[in-house]
C-alpha cells in the first residue's frame, strides 16, 4: 500500500516578521480567528532578537510551524521565499505582522480564488493613519489607469489583502531577492501581466487593516501627515464616519487598540468599518453630482496633481535612496511590461535559496545570504521537508 502524505491545506499563510514582538499577536490572532480554517500558517523569523520566539510559542495551536532564520538583507526577501519553498497549501496568503485580517478574510480570498481562471486575488484594504482614522484604499486593477500605473510602483495593493495559487511560484517566479524594498510590486505586476490582467480577480469589501510600519513612522513622515492635515483643514474629519475611527489607548499599540475593538463584536464591528466605507464613498461622489460640482471637482484635481508631482519632485531630488529604489523598481517592471505589451510570457524568477531542512543550511540565495532554518513547536511529526532541486 502507498504510503500517504501529510493533508495539503486549503491555504498556506505567509507571516515574515522581524523584531515586531509587541504586535506580533494580534496578527496571528487575526489568522487564528479566521472563518475557513483550513490552513496552515508560517511564520517567517528574519533575524528576530525581541522575544519574537517566545511569542509564537505561547500559541499551542498545530497549524503554526515557526521557522527561525538569520537575517536577511532588505526586508527578507530571500527568507520568505525560502519558507515558501515549504509551503503545502493549494493557495497562498500573505500577512504582515503589524497588521490585522477579518474574520472572513481567507473565506472571501477563497471564493475568488475559485473563479475560473483566477489566479491572483486580492480584497480593498483599510489604512490605519498615525491620528487612528481608517481610510480605504480606493485601488482597482479593473481600471486601465491603475493597470497602467502598477508597473511604475503606482500601487495600493498591500500584502495583507493579496492571494494567489501556489502554482504561480511555479509559474511566475518567488520574490525577486535581489531587491532590498519594493518586490511586492514586481511580483504582483509579474503575475498580473503574466496573464494579461485577465488572471486576477477583486473583492471590493475590506477585509483587513494596515498600520503604518515602523520604519516608515519617521518624523518626514510625521510632518508630512501634519502638513497634509493642514492644507486640508478638517476636509477628511468632517467627512469621516464615526466608525472609521479608531480611539487611541493609553500606552497601547494602535494594533492592539484595533483588537480590542474587533474582539468585542467581530461580526458587528467588520460590518459598521464596512457600512463607514460605503458611507465615506457616498459622501464623497454626492459632494461631485452636479456639472459646477464635477467642473470643481475636475479643477481640484488638476491642482492636486500638480502638487503631487511637485511633492514628489521634491522627495526626488532630496532623496538619493529614493531615486535608487525607483530606478531599481521600475528596470525589473519595465522589463516584464514590455514583454507583456509584446504578448511575450515574462520570465519567472528564479529564488536560488534551497528548501529549508531542520537544523541544516540551505543554499546561498542571490544577495549570499547563507540561511539556517530551525523549525520549531508542534511540527514534528511531520518530518523533513521535501528536497528540491533548486528551480522554482
Amino acid at each position: 500500500m502507498n504510503a500517504v502524505g501529510p493533508r495539503r491545506p486549503r491555504f498556506s499563510i505567509v507571516l515574515p516578521t522581524h523584531n515586531r514582538a509587541d504586535v506580533l499577536p494580534f496578527a496571528i490572532r487575526s489568522a487564528l480567528w479566521q472563518t475557513m480554517p483550513d490552513f496552515e500558517l508560517l511564520i517567517a523569523g528574519d533575524g528576530c532578537t525581541d522575544g519574537t520566539r517566545d511569542v509564537v510559542a505561547a500559541f499551542d495551536d498545530p497549524r503554526i510551524r515557526w521557522f527561525d532564520l538569520p537575517k536577511a538583507p532588505g526586508v527578507g526577501y530571500a527568507n520568505r521565499n525560502a519558507v515558501l519553498r515549504d509551503a503545502r497549501g493549494g493557495n497562498i496568503a500573505y500577512l504582515a505582522h503589524d497588521d490585522i485580517w477579518f474574520p472572513d478574510h481567507l473565506e472571501r480570498l477563497g471564493s475568488l480564488l475559485d473563479r475560473p481562471h483566477t489566479e491572483f486575488a486580492y480584497t480593498r484594504g483599510i489604512g490605519v493613519d498615525i491620528h487612528g482614522r481608517m481610510l480605504p484604499y480606493w485601488y482597482n486593477l479593473g481600471v486601465p489607469r491603475h493597470q497602467d500605473g502598477l508597473w511604475r510602483g503606482d500601487s495600493a495593493i498591500t500584502m495583507a489583502t493579496v492571494g494567489h495559487s501556489r502554482e504561480c511560484l511555479d509559474k511566475y517566479g518567488y520574490w525577486d531577492e535581489t531587491m532590498r524594498f519594493g518586490a511586492d510590486v514586481v511580483m504582483w505586476h509579474r503575475i498580473v501581466m503574466g496573464g494579461r490582467f485577465k488572471n486576477l480577480s477583486f473583492d471590493p469589501n475590506p477585509t483587513s487593516l494596515h498600520f503604518v510600519a515602523r520604519w516608515r513612522d519617521t518624523t518626514a513622515h510625521r510632518v508630512k501627515s501634519w502638513v497634509g492635515g493642514w492644507l486640508l483643514d478638517g476636509f477628511i474629519d468632517e467627512n469621516l464616519p464615526a466608525m472609521l475611527r479608531l480611539r487611541a489607548l493609553p500606552d497601547r499599540t494602535q494594533q492592539e487598540a484595533a483588537w480590542l475593538r474587533l474582539a468585542r463584536d467581530p461580526g458587528e464591528e467588520v460590518r459598521g468599518i464596512r457600512e463607514g466605507v460605503v458611507q465615506l464613498s457616498d459622501t464623497m461622489l454626492w459632494r461631485s453630482r452636479t456639472h459646477p460640482q464635477l467642473a470643481g471637482l475636475r479643477f481640484g484635481l488638476t491642482l492636486g496633481s500638480l502638487l503631487d508631482r511637485s511633492v514628489g519632485a521634491a522627495m526626488w531630488i532630496a532623496s538619493p535612496w529614493r531615486r535608487r529604489w525607483y530606478g531599481n523598481l521600475q528596470g525589473k517592471t519595465r522589463a516584464l511590461q514590455l514583454a507583456g505589451v509584446a504578448g511575450r510570457a515574462p520570465d519567472p524568477f528564479v529564488a536560488k535559496s534551497g528548501t529549508l531542512e531542520h537544523g541544516s543550511d540551505t543554499h546561498d540565495d542571490s544577495t549570499g545570504a547563507n540561511h539556517r532554518a530551525l523549525v520549531t513547536g508542534r511540527d514534528t511529526s511531520r518530518g523533513a521537508p521535501r528536497p528540491t532541486d533548486g528551480n522554482p
